[in-house]
């Protein structure tokens, strides 16, 4: 804890943004791997309408090998401007985000993208395989680099997080869909793929907890109503609430007054519809409020089919411990005027304050 301490201290102390500073999390077991995602997300970064409000890349190296002397080389060969935050054997996403949040909170008016090498987590040699990451990879840096997610953090005043594709299942982040629509319930460590891939405004970031606080905060909510917190050191936690290493993913849209925005304009439901958007397939110029509110499929855009009913089913979430975790954290619901707290009423049959549910999903007076 105290060189994580450290680390943000330092990160505060860097010189103040009036632009935009991106934040990149870069993982190792296989240095070769590692190394070949780096260079192709910093040559995209480079290439994406972003870049011209890019100041300064931040970035941290957990894992094996040297990987802090391959990113700074390959960020010479890009002509980019990186500055190193640490180099760390162990941990997960708050050795970057952790820095992200104490960042914003000292620079409010600036805004800020993280993004990370994923598919380096495991080697995975199958050719396949690696070309489903590569495509996942790219679909979500073209959102969160792309026009209308720049214009819509750093010029507008409409959302807080853009990217690709925001989602309210499992929980609210953002992310791909599974990679088979029967796969929605079944087998979700293996199967629900990870985005977290964003660019935010720091007004909004120095709302939330500090990672570690948060992470900690989400381990002792949820493990009181029973979701255990086990597994091994680098795979604890329960991906379908957002606990143990999953809570970073869920950090970022945790605030009851978020408001999410993304540009891919049509529902996703599998991960291959994801993927389509690596190379296109809709148009990125236009952010637009998320999640979607689609009458006739209250589950429209999250790969859900139908309105979760009864009580709560395993590793699983509902309307009661939704809004209890948003007032264990942060003391807090969010307003009427909500779009992500429409959905949730929404999916599982809630209906709002004076309202009753109707059979079609929609609410009267």
């Amino acid at each position: 804890m105290r060189a994580l301490a450290l680390l943000v201290a330092a990160a505060a102390a860097f010189p103040r943004a009036a632009a935009l500073v991106v934040y990149y999390n870069v993982f190792s077991k296989n240095v070769a791997t590692a190394v070949e995602i780096v260079y192709e997300q910093l040559t995209e970064l480079r290439a994406a309408p972003i870049w011209n409000e890019v100041e300064e890349i931040r970035y941290s190296t957990i894992g094996k090998g040297k990987m802090r002397n391959h990113v700074a080389r390959i960020c010479r060969e890009v002509n980019a401007t990186c500055r190193r935050l640490g180099s760390h054997k162990t941990g997960h996403e708050e050795r970057t985000l952790t820095p992200l949040h104490a960042f914003c909170t000292k620079n409010p008016e600036a805004h800020v993208a993280y993004l990370h090498d994923k598919g380096s987590f495991r080697n995975v040699f199958n050719r396949s395989v690696r070309g489903r990451q590569k495509r996942l990879r790219q679909a979500l840096l073209r959102g969160l680099g792309s026009v209308g997610c720049v214009a819509a953090i750093t010029q507008g005043d409409a959302c807080d997080v853009c990217s690709t594709h925001f989602t309210a299942l499992p929980h609210q982040r953002d992310a791909a869909p599974p990679r088979r629509r029967r796969d929605v319930d079944t087998s979700i460590r293996r199967r629900h793929a990870k985005g977290n891939m964003w660019l935010a405004s720091c007004r909004y970031i120095a709302k939330l907890l500090p990672p570690p606080q948060f992470q900690k905060g989400m381990d002792t909510y949820w493990g009181r109503l029973g979701f255990a917190i086990s597994g091994p050191p680098a795979m604890q936690g329960t991906p379908w609430v957002g606990t143990g290493r999953y809570a970073m993913e869920h950090w970022v849209h945790s605030h009851p007054l978020v408001r999410p925005c993304d540009v891919s304009e049509k529902p996703l439901e599998t991960l291959e519809d994801m993927m389509m958007l690596s190379s296109g397939g809709f148009d990125s110029s236009v952010a637009t409020a998320a999640p979607r509110i689609v009458a006739a499929n209250p589950g429209a855009g999250e790969a859900l089919d139908e309105r979760i009913r009864g009580p709560i089913p395993k590793n699983k979430r509902n309307m009661t411990t939704i809004m209890g975790e948003w007032r264990a954290l942060y003391g807090a619901v969010p307003p009427e005027s909500s779009l992500l707290l429409r959905k949730y009423r929404q999916m599982y049959g809630v209906p709002a304050p004076g309202r009753r549910l109707l059979r079609s999903g929609r609410t009267t007076a």
